[in-house]
């Protein structure tokens, strides 16, 4: 398959992506509110006086976790679909940077376990806001930690860490790939991406670097972007 090919390919797979993810927002609506009547009707089955107290206690525990899992549920599939860009997004907005990059490597935890390598993940307990179209920021994200999966040799590792200051926050991919971006297929579909990524980073004020190993020594590529300090009302 040549990259034209491979590119009209994957063109193709995102409109059909784009409208699956549309019926799967519907879809998650009705059976989703079901759960939650079902839980409700959980709870009300063990309110009757008589009722053992263990019982109950068992009950509103489970109901409790389910409520949590569900909100867990709703939360990201939604988000990752917008992220993704399988669901259109809602424009530019403020973005806890330390959520999203956290989400976006959970999402790659299984596909590196099955290539034989450890992604990990450090970002601040606190959030790192910055501001801008939630769905780009979080593809140049994903673009890049796929591209270092797509490069660490079998047994290597890929670390993911976001540090933040006064002015900008920073996201480094440390992994054990040879050779920056730049170094490889300059119509490589993986390359393509990440000047893509580089294009949109820079547009919105940030820099991306990728430089390749030193000698025994690991790779690097940061997406820098700026901080968002606008005060927000209570």
């Amino acid at each position: 398959m040549t990259d034209m090919e491979g590119v009209y390919r994957d063109a193709v797979t995102t409109r059909l992506m784009r409208r699956m993810g549309h019926a799967l927002e519907h879809d998650l609506k009705s059976p989703v509110q079901g759960i939650y009547w079902a839980l409700e009707l959980a709870l009300k089955s063990v309110s009757a006086p008589g009722t053992d107290e263990k019982t109950r206690a068992q009950v509103e525990k489970a109901v409790t976790m389910a409520r949590k899992e569900l909100t867990r549920l709703e939360r990201t599939s939604r988000a990752f679909l917008s992220d993704s860009g399988i669901s259109e997004g809602e424009g530019e907005t403020r973005i806890d940077l330390s959520e999203l990059t956290r989400e976006t490597v959970r999402h790659f935890v299984t596909d590196a376990a099955i290539r034989n390598v450890r992604l990990t993940v450090d970002v601040p307990t606190e959030p790192v806001y910055v501001f801008g179209p939630r769905a780009g920021i979080s593809q140049a994200v994903l673009t890049c930690v796929l591209h270092s999966l797509d490069s660490v040799p079998d047994g290597g590792t890929a670390e993911v860490v976001l540090k933040a200051n006064g002015t900008h926050a920073m996201i480094e991919i440390v992994d054990d790939a040879g050779e920056a971006a730049e170094g490889q297929d300059p119509f490589g579909l993986g390359v393509l991406g990440m000047r893509i990524a580089r294009v949109f980073v820079e547009g919105h004020g940030g820099e991306m670097k990728s430089a390749p190993a030193p000698e025994g020594g690991r790779r690097s590529t940061c997406l820098k972007l700026p901080v968002e300090t606008t005060a927000q009302p209570a």
